[in-house]
Formats: structure tokens, sequence, C-alpha cells
């Protein structure tokens, strides 16, 4: 059963969602090969967080660990994170962890959370893929950091001052425009209308590749936290993200219209 929606990182606490792609041998952003999956390259963090009615017991906590393996099960790093806990006693259970991707090989990997005393499976996560392909890889992708200042989508970022949500993901560029907001006023001896001062936004359209529903979900909602860094860049939401299910396939493109911030705080006239 997946525990929690809404995530680039799915868990489940029984086995693995069948719906997940076949192990690919063909390019890896082919759609009809591959599905959607976080894009892990060695020594980059990635930063999840998990929320579910299904808890652990505090008390047991300090001894779970979070291991990453290959798609075959293969042990990469036994012992990543660290993982810790927010005790918020609301019925609900809140993981979140900061890790950096071990050295692995190019190829599919996922992460388990289990007893380090008994080795017994409590959450498997879905897919990811470590990509060691870097020139490629930044031409391609985009690192997304984002949070709230708030109790958001049974996220407590509030109790959590320093932790944003870090995932790489397919995202690109798919168009970009410099709009202006005017203030004009008719010269009296002239009659013309002379332009008093300028505001200039860039708003950048953000074009996911072949996501899944779930993968969507996640990218609608990543847009409207607070604060979003996409490749160390602040940008806020101009219009919703909006995405076209299609019947004939699972995995479709979306979009996103976005402003660059940081052209609007230095381009004033």
């Amino acid at each position: 059963m997946q525990v929690n929606r809404y995530n680039f990182l799915r868990w489940f606490n029984d086995q693995v969602d069948p719906n997940l792609p076949e192990l690919p041998y063909a390019y890896h952003r082919d759609k009809g090969a591959c599905g959607y999956m976080p894009i892990a390259p060695p020594a980059e963090a990635m930063n999840f967080y998990i929320n579910s009615p299904v808890g652990f017991d505090y008390e047991d906590f300090p001894n779970l660990r979070l291991g990453m393996y290959r798609a075959d099960g293969t042990l990469v790093a036994p012992s990543l994170g660290p993982l810790q806990q927010l005790e918020l006693g609301d019925g609900t259970y809140h993981i979140y962890c900061s890790l950096v991707v071990p050295a692995a090989e190019y190829g599919i990997h996922y992460f388990r959370i289990y007893r380090n005393s008994t080795g017994e499976e409590l959450l498997r996560s879905s897919y990811v893929l470590v990509r060691t392909d870097m020139e490629d890889l930044y031409g391609s992708t985009i690192y997304c950091r984002f949070r709230h200042d708030r109790f958001f989508y049974n996220t407590y970022y509030a109790e959590l001052p320093g932790f944003y949500q870090q995932f790489r993901l397919n995202l690109s560029v798919a168009d970009e425009q410099v709009e202006s907001e005017e203030e004009v006023y008719r010269e009296v001896s002239t009659g013309k209308t002379r332009t008093l001062n300028s505001y200039e936004s860039k708003a950048v359209k953000i074009e996911s590749y072949y996501f899944d529903q779930s993968a969507h979900e996640a990218t609608a909602l990543m847009f409207r936290h607070s604060y979003v860094e996409l490749n160390s860049r602040q940008y806020s939401l101009k219009s919703a993200y909006k995405y076209t299910p299609n019947p004939m396939s699972k995995y479709t493109k979306g979009e996103a219209e976005i402003y660059d911030l940081s052209f609007a705080s230095v381009n004033r006239c």
C-alpha cells in the first residue's frame, strides 16, 4: 500500500507499486520504455518528507536505517540520512531526511527503511534513476528546492525551519518572455505619451518530461509553496500547473508559467 501522496518520492509499506515500469534497456528519456523517476546523481543532496497514518514506534525509531539498493536488490549503501521524526501526537507520523546520494553505477535504484537489529523492511520507496552522465544531466534536468513558511499539505515546515524538500527532476524551459508594467503620463507641451517608470518581469514556461499522474500532482503542489528555487534561483507561480491526461498513455507532459524573481529584483528603470 502506498503511504504518502503528492510526493516525488513515494513509499510503500508492503510491496512496490505494481504500476512501476519494468527495468528498461532503452534510452532513459524514451517515454515508451521508462516511466517517471527522480534523478539521483552521486554526491548530490536529496531531501524528502513522509507523512502517513501508519506510524513507527518512537522508542524503536533510533533502530531504523535508510538503505539504498540497485533494482536487482544489491545493497549500495546500508545507512544514509540520518532519518528523523517529528513527535506531534496528531495521529500521523512525520519522517524527514536529508541525504547525500552515495557513489553508485548508472541505473535504477530504490530506498528501504528497515530495522537495523532484524533487517525487517518497513517501507520501500519508488525508483530513482542514478545518472553519472553529468554533462547531459545538467542540460536536461532541474534541481528543485522548495518549502513553505507554515503547515502546508500535512507537512510541518514551521517545525523544521532549515528543511527544504530537494529533488532533481526532468524539467526544462519551454518558453521565456519579458513582461513590462509601465507607469505613463501624457506630456502637456507635446501631447505625447511618456514612460515615467517601467517594471520588468521575466515569465518562464517550465515543461515537465513524461510524468505520471502522481508526479504531476507533486509538481503542481511544489509550485504552490511559498519558496521555490530552481537551479539556485528563486521563482514564484504565475499560472497554475496544468497537464492533459491521455487515455492511451500513463505518462504525459505538463507545464506551468513562473516568474524569475531575481530578474524582477534587478531590472528597474
